[in-house]
C-alpha cells in the first residue's frame, strides 16, 4: 500500500456529507410512546428553534388567522400534560413556523415524527433527483420483463 505524501492536505479529512433524512437524536426521544412523541419533539424543535416562543407562537397565529399562545405552546410541547395533542391543522401551520428559518429543524420535527413509520421527509429541492431514481428503477424493470418476453417469443420460434 502506498504511503500518503505527507505535503499533501487532504480536502474530505472533515467532510461529512449532509444527511437526506435529518431526524432529533434517538436519546431525545427515547422511549417516547405514540402519546408523547408529538410532545417530545416540539418540544426539541422548540428548543433548537432561535426564535422564542412568543415569536413562534405569534407566527402560528399569524398563519392560522387564530390566536395561539405561548402556553398552548407548552401545553403542546409537555409530555406531561394530558392535553398535548395538537389539531393536525395547527401542526401543518407550526411545520410551516419552523421551516421559515429555513432550518433543518422543520425536516427534523418531522422525521422525528415518522420515525417508526418507514417514511422520511427531505426538503422539496430533492423531488427532481428522487423521480430520476424512480424513473430509472422503472426503466430498469421494463428492460427485464422486455428481455424475459424478448426470450420466450424467440423459444417459440
Amino acid at each position: 500500500m502506498k504511503r500518503r505524501d505527507p505535503n499533501t492536505l487532504d480536502l474530505f479529512k472533515d467532510f461529512e456529507p449532509p444527511e437526506v433524512a435529518p431526524s432529533y437524536p434517538r436519546e431525545v426521544l427515547a422511549a417516547a410512546t405514540q402519546k408523547t412523541l408529538v410532545a417530545k419533539t416540539l418540544s426539541c424543535a422548540l428548543e433548537r428553534d432561535p426564535r422564542s416562543r412568543r415569536d413562534i407562537a405569534e407566527r402560528l397565529s399569524e398563519l392560522l388567522g387564530e390566536t395561539v399562545s405561548e402556553s398552548q405552546l407548552d401545553s403542546w410541547s409537555s409530555p406531561a400534560k394530558e392535553t398535548n395533542n395538537i389539531p393536525a391543522y395547527k401542526l401543518v401551520a407550526l411545520v410551516s413556523a419552523l421551516h421559515a428559518e429555513r432550518t433543518a429543524n422543520a425536516v427534523e420535527f418531522l422525521n422525528s415524527l415518522l420515525k417508526d413509520t418507514g417514511l422520511i421527509v427531505c426538503e422539496g429541492r430533492y423531488q427532481s433527483l428522487i423521480d430520476r431514481e424512480l424513473a430509472k428503477e422503472t426503466a430498469a424493470k421494463l428492460l427485464a420483463k422486455a428481455e424475459i418476453d424478448d426470450a420466450k417469443w424467440k423459444a417459440q420460434q
